[in-house]
This record gives structure tokens, sequence and C-alpha cells, in this order.
């Protein structure tokens, strides 16, 4: 395990083990979500080119993006784990691995819990019996009782992409067509 990884674990540890104790391990884990959707860079279709800017930028002092952190945990009614997490992960230059810590604390939340936490990505909202159906097929997949984080990414196009217990499955046009473009590139 590489070094940024050990990192990446000891903060969600931390992050669970707080969160466990303050009663807020489910809130903390869509706000986790939210969090590494809107910073990591690699999973911003929700991230904003100004906010990575500031929170990125070299030039900007760390006092100035706590603050920033402070003012969107406040509009995002962020617990406070997960704000101090934010704060502690600036101060020291650690803002990048926020999506290892998020998937690293998605899957020690959701043990804690006795559920898998499954993300679903969607072009659009499911379905009340789909929804139903994907929870039943995902509990068979998992062995553990589901429960469904829905996200509505209209770029996906049709179908979905779901991750859940470290795995993702992407059914959806848009990752089709970029496992489409791969092969074609191969060619």
């Amino acid at each position: 395990m590489s070094n940024d990884a050990n990192v990446a674990r000891r903060y969600a540890k931390a992050l669970a083990e707080v969160c466990e104790r303050e009663g807020v391990l489910a809130a903390a884990q869509e706000q986790m979500l939210l969090l590494a959707d809107m910073l990591d860079p690699n999973r911003g279709d929700i991230s904003v080119p100004e906010l990575l800017a500031m929170i990125y930028g070299p030039r900007i002092p760390k006092e100035d993006k706590e603050k920033l952190a402070d003012l969107l945990s406040d509009q995002l009614s962020f617990c406070e784990p997960v704000r101090n997490l934010w704060k502690v992960l600036i101060r020291r230059k650690r803002v990048n691995q926020i999506g290892q810590v998020d998937r690293v604390f998605q899957d020690l939340a959701s043990t804690r819990r006795n559920v898998a936490a499954a993300l679903v990505e969607s072009a659009r909202p499911l379905k009340p019996e789909v929804r139903e159906l994907l929870v039943a097929a995902l509990k068979k997949v998992t062995g553990d009782s589901v429960e469904l984080i829905e996200r509505v990414k209209p770029f996906l196009s049709g179908g979905a992409r779901i991750r859940v217990k470290g795995r993702m499955f992407d059914g959806s046009v848009f990752g089709a067509l970029g496992r489409i473009e791969q092969k074609l590139s191969r060619l």
C-alpha cells in the first residue's frame, strides 16, 4: 500500500470513529460524497473550476481556504467532523487525497452501520420500481442490506453507474462510449 493510501486510510478511520461516536455516520457519508465530488478533479462532474482554483491554488493563504471551507460547510450543513477533516486536509496540503479518503471512509462507515451504501448515478431520477429491483439485486451481490444514495448526472445520457463496497459497475451510455473510444484508440 502506498504512503498516500496509508495516509488516506488513517484520515478515513479517524473520521469514521468520530462520526460514529457523535452519531452522524450516515449524514457524514452523504456529505463526504458531496465534498469529494466537489473537490476531486477526477470525480468532479459537479466541481466548480473557481472553487478548485481557490482550494488548490498555491498562492491562496491557508487561512482563506479554511474560511471558504467554513462558509461552504455552513451553506451545505456539513457536520462538524466533515468540516474539521476538510480544514485538516487544507492545513496539511492533502486536499488532493479527498477522493481516496472518501472511498475508504464509505467502506468503513458502511461496515460500522451494517449496510452497503450504494452510490447510484443515473441520467434521470430512478423510478420506484427500478429502485426496488436495484436494491434487491445489490443485496444479492453484497450479502448486506443496501442503502441507495442517488445522484442525477445528466451527462451519463442513460443507464447508471453504481459504486458499492469499493466496486464500480458502469452501465451508463457515457461509460459505454468511453469504452468504445478506448477500443478504437488501440486500433
